[in-house]
This record gives structure tokens, C-alpha cells and sequence, in this order.
């Protein structure tokens, strides 16, 4: 069953991407573009599909790199994410695609008393949470049925990071502008 992508996208998407949609892979944003910073410009040229072995939830990343390339593949947990290609390498959908709670000056106003740093927050300062992109929808198979929003061949620049807990993990948000 081939996936719906759009027609831009159709034009520039990998065959790895292509096989992960039609596997059922797009129905969740994962993956994460760590080294993305305040002031980063990304122009999208492409739309891939990777997949990375990490190391089991009881083990640390110094652990699982020590380990013979067979025991890795053993134990270690397959993770696949969307990206986009770029001229400043892989960044993945989840970086653009954000969180739902990012699109109100709360999210990013730190709590009374605290500085930004203090609330891990870092951004511009001229952010507008009114010029955030807004993507169409919230899971890369959506998003690129979208045709990506006509994000192909734009520039997007970072204008605002925000570290903070969701659940019991850490996250990182990303608010970005079109340029």
C-alpha cells in the first residue's frame, strides 16, 4: 500500500523514506536533532528515513558503545525517525514539528523568579510566539502528505529552545521561523 506524499515531496523523498511510510513508521514523531541552537538556519532539500541502534533502558550509552558490533545488534533497541536532508545535515521532524503546548507565550515565559537559563530556556530577542512555524500535523506520514507545509527549498531558522520534562523523559522544544 504506497502512502500518500505530496507532490514537492514526492520529488525529493528517499526510498528509505518511502519503504517507512508504507511499513506503518510515520504514525509518531521520534528522533532528535540534539545540536540544534538559537540562531541555526536549515535550508530543506530532502526527506529521509533513518534508523540507529540505541542502548537498552538499564544500560549507559558508555556501556553499549563498549560492546562487540554482535552483541550491540543483540541488545540494543532499533529506532527509526523522519528527517529532513539539509545543508547543515539530518534534522529531524520532531525538531520542526515541536509540541502542541509550544504555541503559547507560557510555555515559553519562565516561572516567577526565574531567568530563562534558569528554566532552560534560550531564544531570540525578538521572538514572536505569532511568527513560530505551525505545522499542519502532528505525525510525519500527515506532515508529508501535507506536502511538508512547502517547506522544500525554504530556509527555517531556530529562534527559540526550551528544555524541560515531559512524562519522565527530557525534552527539548524547538520553535522555529520561515525565512
Amino acid at each position: 500500500m504506497n502512502k500518500k506524499i505530496g507532490q514537492a515531496t514526492s520529488r525529493v523523498i528517499t526510498d528509505a523514506a518511502k519503504n517507512a511510510l508504507n511499513a506503518g513508521k510515520g504514525l509518531r514523531a521520534i528522533g532528535a536533532s540534539l545540536s540544534v541552537a538559537v540562531g541555526n538556519s536549515y535550508t530543506i532539500l530532502g526527506v529521509d528515513y533513518r534508523e540507529n541502534l540505541f542502548p537498552p533502558r538499564d544500560m549507559s550509552d558508555e556501556e553499549f558503545r563498549a560492546l562487540p558490533e554482535e552483541e550491540k545488534k543483540k541488545v540494543g533497541r532499533l529506532i527509526g525517525w523522519f528527517e529532513f536532508q539539509t545543508n547543515n545535515g539530518g534534522l529531524s521532524f520532531s525538531a520542526v514539528l515541536g509540541t502542541s503546548e509550544m504555541y503559547n507565550a507560557e510555555f515559553w515565559t519562565p516561572a516567577e523568579g526565574k531567568t530563562d537559563e534558569q528554566a532552560g530556556i534560550s531564544k531570540i530577542e525578538s521572538f514572536d510566539i505569532a511568527k513560530v512555524f505551525r505545522p499542519s500535523a502532528r505525525t510525519p506520514e500527515a506532515f508529508i502528505a501535507n506536502d511538508c507545509d512547502g517547506l522544500i527549498g525554504k530556509t527555517i531558522r531556530a529562534v527559540g529552545v526550551k528544555e524541560y520534562q515531559r512524562g519522565d523523559f527530557d525534552a527539548k522544544a524547538r520553535a522555529f521561523v520561515i525565512e
